[in-house]
């Protein structure tokens, strides 16, 4: 995770949700884009794999190399390093698999599919947190 946080006044200023949200999320990715740069460059560079998550301005770092993890740590843009952990979701309910097989989707696409609602729902929330934290 790294130092640097989105200044997120002018979501605070936003009288609807809507646009709460979108100032929100836009200051989000704006400070997570420009604070990453730098530590992206050295993943880059030192041919290490990465995913970048601007909602809390953080990368996961697909390395076992400790010398690198300890680099990192000692960068003065890091906050701290966490190592990952890992979620079971609950079973999804498929209401209607039928009609998707009929179109075509795969499970692979519906877990898909769910998870990429679920990741939008959690963005929802963390923005609305965010703000509402911020008031």
């Amino acid at each position: 995770m790294l130092k640097q946080r989105a200044d997120l006044t002018a979501a605070k200023s936003e009288r609807s949700h809507a646009a709460k949200a979108k100032a929100a999320y836009e200051a989000l990715r704006i400070e997570a884009d420009s604070s990453q740069r730098s530590l992206r460059s050295v993943l880059d560079r030192e041919e290490v794999g990465y995913r970048p998550f601007w909602i809390a301005n953080a990368l996961l770092i697909a390395t076992d190399d400790r010398a690198l993890v300890e680099e990192l740590a000692a960068r003065p843009d890091v906050a701290r390093i966490v190592k990952e952990q890992q979620y079971r979701l609950d079973a999804v309910e498929a209401t209607s698999s039928g009609s998707q097989a009929a179109a075509g989707v795969d499970s692979q696409q519906r877990r898909t599919v769910v998870l990429e609602a679920c990741l939008m729902k959690a963005v929802a929330v963390a923005t609305a947190v965010l703000v509402n934290s911020e008031a």
